[in-house]
């Protein structure tokens, strides 16, 4: 070979070397773009991942206070309706307490006027007060409703099952059955009340005839008229004997 060959040929080498030399480099690039689109993948992924926990924190706390809110709003209504409950509760004990005020007025007044009755019958029975036959018949007549009245009174005695099934409700906060319990006890405290007043307007009709008593005039043996008046009394003992009977029977339940 001669020397401007051999000098072309080193030059033609000397030439291709630098592309050569860069086109060996661009794998070793390729594969750092690669390492680099892996490594920005991976990037991706985890700022992907990043934002998905973030997006689900954000969520969960969301919920959370979602339900803490549910929560909150459950409790002001509960609060709410144990508030309206007390309220109509107290109103019912206020209605309970003016009746037994007005029953325990009644039950005084009734015992006074049984007292009252009975001193009065004791004395004609005795013979120291006396009534006309029409009045002793009519006065006998209306005790016979003293029966019924004390009956009725008894009747309505009785509200201890009440007052415990509305006392049950109550603990396990079943509200609105404890308030239609409690009016079972205030309906019944009521009748109760009609029944005390029914009694007491008969005692002051009995009253009424027996205040009319008087006491009789000395007897004397020698007149007709004041013979008279003394058999018209003995003949009726019977009848005052069963007044005084049913009288004091029915009354003496009331209390």
């Amino acid at each position: 070979m001669n020397n401007k060959k051999l000098i072309a040929v080193v030059m033609s080498a000397l030439i291709l070397m630098p592309t050569a030399a860069f086109a060996k480099g661009n794998p070793n690039s390729n594969a750092a773009k690669g390492q680099q689109q892996v490594v920005n993948k991976d990037k991706g992924q985890v700022q992907s991942t990043n934002v998905d926990k973030e997006a689900s924190k954000a969520g969960n706390e969301n919920k959370g206070a979602q339900q803490k809110q549910a929560n909150e709003d459950k409790k002001d209504a509960k609060k709410l309706e144990v508030e309206a409950f007390k309220a109509q509760m107290k109103a019912k004990h206020d209605t309970m307490s003016q009746i037994r005020k007005q029953t325990i007025a009644l039950r005084q007044q009734i015992e006074v006027k049984t007292e009252s009755l009975t001193a009065i019958i004791n004395d004609i029975e005795a013979g120291k007060k006396t009534l006309p036959q029409n009045m002793l018949d009519e006065l006998l007549l209306k005790s016979q409703n003293l029966k019924s009245d004390t009956d009725a009174v008894k009747a309505t005695s009785e509200i201890s099952k009440e007052v415990s099934d509305t006392q049950d409700k109550v603990n396990k906060q079943d509200f609105n059955n404890a308030l239609a319990s409690l009016d079972k006890v205030i309906s019944k405290l009521q009748a109760r009340l009609d029944a005390l007043k029914k009694l007491n307007a008969d005692l002051d009709g009995l009253l009424a005839i027996a205040n009319m008593a008087v006491v009789p005039a000395p007897a004397d043996s020698t007149s007709p008229t004041q013979d008279q008046a003394g058999t018209s009394v003995t003949s009726g003992s019977n009848t005052e004997s069963n007044t005084t009977t049913n009288t004091t029977e029915a009354t003496s339940t009331n209390n």
